[in-house]
């Protein structure tokens, strides 16, 4: 009930009786072609309140026949069942359409699901600018994941939409105080940036641990890296061998890298040669220069391989490829010792 309350914040009759134990009444207003009473009668078999069990069947049925009369919240939560193939069989065209129809209404929600499609280039063409409009549409009223994606587009400045670190900060911060924990990341990222206002390395931390608690391996990493170097919170290398082991465990490709760092030079792990040129090489696969350079010195200086100049070389110029920016110190020292 909590959860429903919080989705459409007004399930109270005039005189604050829950509407929802109006079972009886609920079914005849809805069976009379009240659009609100079948919407929330949907609402009821969706979250299970007569058996404790859903019934997306009937849920379905009830969300079908107040969309079909321009309810705009069952025309989008319709559309969610025709896309996810519960209740109904699976049918992108018609999600597509209820979320339309929702989102022309100035639906919030509906407005933000319109906006993926958009985003993917699925079922229409894909167009960033119409993405954007409908998810600033949708953020503007409430709606947290459209907060989170027009926060991306500011702090990536892609989609059409120039970088605005200000921005990025906002939005974030709006997404994750409306409920969108997955926002944590990029408002920790933001916090991290010295270029933002707000900058505050202990609010960062705060953030990425708020993350790392609930699972999300970047949250991990970002705060493995408040842990090596001191960043907002004591120092603490074993911390952040920990969050890196997570975070590389999860396919995160700095993760992979610090953590090959720490094989590497054996710091808060026992030297492991072996162990640091496999993760650079999983770093390296997925196009991470700096673990290219590295992987070059260990085959330049036979670190746990055979010296090899050749593979050294190869390597260095992947990274320079790639757009590492210190390869030229190595250059410069096989170029001396060629010439020794």
């Amino acid at each position: 009930m909590e959860e429903l309350i919080k989705r459409h914040k007004c399930l109270l009759t005039p005189t604050g009786e829950n509407i929802m134990a109006l079972d009886f009444e609920l079914l005849r207003r809805a069976n009379a072609g009240d659009a609100e009473s079948q919407y929330l009668l949907a609402e009821h078999y969706y979250f299970g309140f007569d058996s404790g069990v859903p019934n997306y069947k009937k849920a379905f049925k009830w969300y079908k026949k107040a969309a079909e009369q321009g309810h705009d919240l069952s025309q989008a939560y319709l559309g969610d069942l025709y896309f996810r193939g519960v209740g109904t069989e699976q049918s992108y065209d018609e999600a597509y359409k209820w979320h339309r129809k929702s989102a022309l209404q100035k639906c919030p929600y509906g407005c933000s699901r319109l906006a993926f499609y958009y985003r993917t280039g699925t079922i229409v063409e894909r167009d960033y600018g119409i993405m954007f409009k409908l998810d600033m549409y949708a953020a503007e009223h409430g709606e947290a994941e459209s907060m989170h994606e027009v926060a991306d587009c500011y702090y990536f400045g892609f989609r059409e939409q120039e970088k605005n670190m200000e921005l990025a900060f906002k939005w974030y911060k709006n997404a994750v105080e409306n409920g969108d924990e997955s926002a944590l990341c990029g408002l920790g990222c933001c916090y991290d940036d010295s270029s933002v206002t707000e900058h505050n390395p202990a609010e960062a931390y705060n953030c990425f641990l708020r993350g790392a608690r609930q699972g999300n391996p970047v949250c991990a990493t970002n705060l493995g890296n408040h842990y090596y170097f001191g960043n907002g919170t004591r120092e603490n290398r074993s911390r952040a061998l920990k969050c890196y082991r997570y975070g590389a465990e999860n396919h995160v490709v700095h993760a992979q890298y610090m953590l090959g760092q720490m094989y590497e030079s054996g710091i808060a792990v026992t030297q492991d040669y072996d162990m640091a040129m496999k993760l650079y090489k999983q770093a390296a696969r997925q196009g991470e220069s700096y673990a290219m350079y590295q992987i070059a010195w260990m085959y330049y200086y036979g670190c746990g391989v055979e010296p090899s100049r050749a593979n050294a070389r190869r390597w260095l110029n992947k990274a320079r490829d790639y757009g590492c920016d210190i390869v030229q110190y190595l250059y410069d020292i096989m170029d001396k010792d060629k010439q020794a």
